[in-house]
């Protein structure tokens, strides 16, 4: 598969831009074909096509249409756009039976120890969140772990999208 390339991207000059001198401040619609891999180092910007031939100043992400779950970051030494995902963080929850606790015969909670987790009456019993899982039981607090950003693979392949940017440089 192929790799994207600067020349995959389409740069529309969106009203209300201006040109000052010796600075230009412009916002740019950014169409990023897709199909392609992801670029080792993210994909490339052209300064020329942002207006800014000599230097690339600013490059502030305003919105990026897609709702693919990346993160879209502007890398300043290297003029290009770089994607990145949250990494898999751990999400669990115990369920607490608490032994020992005094209820009706027929409320009770019987056969906890096997595959089967009820009781002889008919009607459903809810747990209650916010009780104190170690002495009333249920769903005991979990832990997640929230995970770093990292740069997506070279091998994935990136959707069509659209960003929108401020650009400011000469």
């Amino acid at each position: 598969m192929a790799v994207l390339l600067a020349t995959d991207l389409t740069y529309t000059l969106q009203q209300g831009s201006q040109a000052a001198d010796p600075r230009y401040s412009a916002v740019f619609k950014i169409a990023i074909a897709g199909g392609s891999t992801y670029p080792g180092g993210g994909i490339p910007l052209t300064r020329a096509k942002l207006g800014c031939p000599a230097k690339l100043e600013i490059f502030q992400i305003e919105d990026a249409a897609a709702n693919d779950g990346y993160a879209y970051k502007y890398d300043r030494t290297a003029a290009t756009i770089r994607l990145y995902a949250s990494g898999s963080g751990t999400h669990s929850h115990g369920f607490v039976v608490v032994g020992g606790a005094a209820s009706a015969a027929t409320t009770s909670v019987r056969n906890a120890a096997g595959n089967i987790l009820g009781k002889e009456e008919a009607a459903n019993v809810t747990y209650a969140g916010g009780l104190d899982s170690s002495t009333h039981g249920g769903v005991g607090l979990g832990v997640l772990t929230a995970a770093a950003l990292a740069e997506i693979a070279t091998t994935a392949t990136v959707a069509a999208t659209i960003l929108y940017a401020r650009v400011v440089g000469w």
